[in-house]
């Protein structure tokens, strides 16, 4: 055994030695060549001629004849060899430009890296203490955190999702009523930190266009909230009756099932917002852009829409008893079953297909109303003459209205 290994060392030793040697081994081959092909070149340069042609040239008595090849054929050996060096600097001069080049590069990406360590450090140490001062009993050190959180939000396209979730879970915290602060009396406003956390949602960077914000907010009341921007926001099932949010930007909304009971939303746009079963009684939603809005099963008696757009609405199931449509945009909008909206899951267009056409929906209510061919009305309405005279009226004047180019 000891002889066997012996052996296999000492064989290994000359394969090592080997690798180790071949940079060197390298060098001495290529001096070697280098020195043959000076010397192969100078023996050329001087013989070439009559190693060429030797057979037409004299080696004593040159005549001009002789001189004249033998200094054409040396001019050329001469100009060969200058280009020949002046390929080789060229190639090393782009090698060693390219070797520049690459470590440059490399230092290049370590100080961005180190940049960006040194900032991820940074934005750490600053999330720390914003988070630190959001949990604090003072208010103004609160707010700071807030707005700390906020520019945190802004410089880091990484952060803005948890930035996000911090605020929104410091306002469903803060705004939800606990058992010593419950009253039967309205709070008549948020306090200044839920508005402000609010607010900044309303500012955020829209990075991630499929992100959703959850405000689950059980009890929010008189809610002072005017042009806020919170699209996408997630609101099912909150209590927000008498909430303020005139002109508010509420695109892609979800107020499923939400006490919405006289909610200011007077020029809010809402477009694609979802208002299922949501009790809307004595809503203003007067000028409100509700553009493919969804108001199946909703509670609307006695809301205002006069003015809105409801363009390719849906109301199947909804409540419209005394609600004003005056001047309302009725463009495709639905009353009845002839359409599912994109926004039910297949349970919900199981369960729309027991619910009835639109409710306390009257002649009277649409007769100051925009209502056209498109617009899908319950079969009463349909066939009721003074539907179709409103209907012809509508259809002619928009065609004599010039299309906006």
């Amino acid at each position: 055994m000891l002889c066997e290994a012996a052996i296999n060392g000492s064989g290994d030793q000359p394969e090592d030695m080997l690798l180790s040697m071949t940079p060197k081994t390298k060098r001495i081959a290529l001096a070697g060549c280098l020195t043959l092909l000076v010397v192969g070149y100078g023996l050329l340069l001087w013989h070439g001629p009559w190693w060429i042609d030797g057979s037409h040239l004299r080696r004593k008595n040159l005549e001009p004849a002789d001189g004249v090849v033998i200094t054409g054929f040396r001019t050329m050996l001469v100009a060969l060899g200058a280009g020949a060096v002046a390929a080789c600097g060229l190639y090393y001069t782009h090698k060693n430009h390219r070797h520049t080049e690459m470590m440059f590069e490399h230092t290049r990406a370590k100080d961005r890296e180190q940049s960006e360590i040194a900032r991820e450090g940074q934005v750490t140490e600053r999330y720390v203490q914003a988070i630190k001062l959001v949990g604090s009993e003072s208010l103004t050190e609160r707010l700071g955190g807030i707005y700390s959180l906020e520019r945190i939000m802004r410089d880091s396209k990484k952060d803005h999702a948890t930035v996000v979730e911090v605020l929104a879970a410091f306002i469903r915290q803060k705004a939800e009523p606990t058992a010593e602060n419950i009253s039967s009396k309205p709070v008549p406003h948020l306090s200044e930190d839920i508005q402000a956390a609010i607010s900044v949602l309303g500012r955020r960077p829209d990075y991630d266009k499929e992100s959703i914000l959850n405000l689950d907010v059980r009890r929010v009341f008189n809610n002072g909230i005017h042009g806020v921007i919170l699209q996408r926001v997630e609101l099912a099932g909150a209590h927000l009756n008498g909430a303020h949010l005139s002109y508010a930007n509420l695109t892609f909304a979800n107020f499923t099932e939400a006490d919405l009971r006289r909610v200011e939303l007077s020029g809010a746009k809402c477009a694609n917002a979802r208002f299922r079963k949501a009790n809307l009684q004595g809503s203003d939603l007067s000028s409100a852009r509700l553009t493919d809005a969804d108001f199946t099963g909703a509670n609307l008696t006695g809301a205002n829409l006069s003015g809105a757009s409801l363009n390719n609405a849906t109301f199947l199931g909804a409540n419209l008893t005394g609600a004003d449509l005056m001047w309302a945009d009725l463009t495709a909008t639905d009353f009845t079953h002839e359409r599912i909206t994109h926004w039910e899951l297949p349970s919900d267009a199981a369960e729309d297909k027991n619910l009835p056409e639109a409710q306390g929906l009257t002649a009277e209510q649409l007769a100051d109303a925009f209502v056209y061919r498109s617009t899908k009305l319950p079969a009463d309405l349909a066939s009721d003459p003074r539907m179709q005279e409103v209907i012809e009226k509508c259809e002619a004047d928009r065609a004599k209205t010039p299309k906006s180019k």
